[in-house]
């Protein structure tokens, strides 16, 4: 996502105060601007949800916390910031791969590149752990 692009969705959580609304306006803005085609895929959010474990949440709210849309990630960082395994990480990125919620690239020692395509998860807002 382009850094100018930052401050009118920091901007947008001030002016509007539904957070469906203002995870749609934003997703809605990115996706304008990266003028991507294969963002308009609808992809099966709730599919992949139903998919993931609780410990898969917590490494992907982990990536969102680098990656607001697109970006690099280091495994070995994100493993030792929050304890959970390579292999979990890894069926995360698959998962993530399968259901065309992301594009992940390995760029070996440069890390792994992401680019979220869902709107859940373009706008950097943490999901819910299962109960």
């Amino acid at each position: 996502m382009s850094e100018s692009l930052k401050p009118l969705l920091h901007e947008l959580e001030g002016v509007i105060s539904d957070d469906r609304e203002l995870l749609l306006v934003k997703s809605l803005i990115i996706k304008f601007f990266n003028h991507n085609e294969k963002d308009y895929i609808e992809v099966p959010f709730e599919d992949f949800y139903k998919k993931i474990t609780n410990k898969e949440i917590k490494a992907v709210n982990s990536i969102m916390k680098y990656v607001q849309n697109e970006g690099d990630i280091s495994l070995s960082t994100l493993i030792a910031e929050t304890g959970i395994s390579r292999p979990v990480f890894i069926s995360l990125l698959n998962k993530l791969k399968e259901h065309n919620i992301a594009e992940v690239t390995s760029r070996g020692a440069k890390g792994t590149h992401i680019k979220f395509l869902d709107s859940h998860l373009i706008c950097g807002r943490p999901l819910e752990e299962k109960i």
